[in-house]
């Protein structure tokens, strides 16, 4: 695998993380404060505005990968252009996606631990 396909894929699973987060969580709160709130129109197209930017932001990551390499220059500097994985097994793997998780997860509890500490 190339440094510029390994990049390719971070970006692609970036935008898909994206868009789940979108649908899950953005989309129904935005719309139940509008509606709970009574904001009216302006809510209405605010809502409508933010899920469009995300909405363009995931075509832009999923379609526009190279684009974004090549704008960064992710691929340049490195001593190697091949990333060589070959003791990566199905083991291997689960552990890098159990400690990822496991770091996403503490990451993004941490400030409701400490408010709740207090």
């Amino acid at each position: 695998m190339t440094t510029k396909d390994f990049f390719r894929l971070i970006i692609k699973i970036f935008g898909l993380y994206l868009i789940i987060t979108t649908l899950f969580s953005a989309i129904p709160g935005n719309i139940s404060t509008v509606f709970f709130m009574h904001l009216g129109l302006t809510g209405i197209i605010w809502v409508i505005t933010i899920v469009t930017i995300i909405l363009l932001l995931f075509i832009f990551l999923i379609y526009k990968a190279d684009t974004i390499i090549s704008w960064l220059k992710l691929d340049k500097g490195f001593d190697n252009d091949e990333i060589h994985f070959q003791n990566f097994n199905t083991e291997n793997i689960l552990k890098l996606a159990v400690i990822v998780i496991g770091g996403l997860l503490i990451l993004r509890n941490i400030p409701e631990f400490l408010s709740h500490t207090f």
